[in-house]
């Protein structure tokens, strides 16, 4: 099995008890802030980036998704496919989406699954 993915897990959303507003701390593998980071007043932070307004903003969500489906549904291109649209339309405001936690548990399972049916190597690069 070969798996490519063409870009960062993105959007990274927090649930509202797990962001942070207007304040940064060390990333979730206990590294300090770089001189460059620093925090923005009223900006929510989830994991300490920045969370897109998709995340947690109704009005923002549904232009958004309206300008997808523009996209999808016409000849514009690039041509996403409709799994995009049904993605979008399934995301929750305020949820948890692409945590480091959650893709760490997605190698996990393939990594089990690497086992249970003996692959005799299993390869993951990453740039988390």
């Amino acid at each position: 099995m070969v798996f490519f993915s063409d870009g960062l897990p993105d959007p990274k959303c927090c649930l509202s008890a797990d962001e942070t507003v207007g304040e940064l701390s060390g990333d979730v593998f206990g590294c300090g802030l770089d001189t460059w980071e620093v925090a923005q007043p009223d900006v929510r932070y989830c994991e300490n980036a920045a969370e897109l307004d998709l995340c947690n903003d109704s009005d923002f969500y549904d232009q958004f998704v309206e300008g997808v489906d523009a996209v999808v549904g016409g000849t514009q291109q690039p041509d996403y496919g409709e799994g995009v649209l049904t993605a979008l339309q399934d995301l929750e405001l305020e949820g948890n989406y692409n945590r480091t936690y959650q893709i760490e548990a997605l190698v996990e399972d393939i990594m089990e699954m690497g086992r249970q049916f003996g692959v005799g190597q299993l390869q993951i690069n990453s740039a988390l």
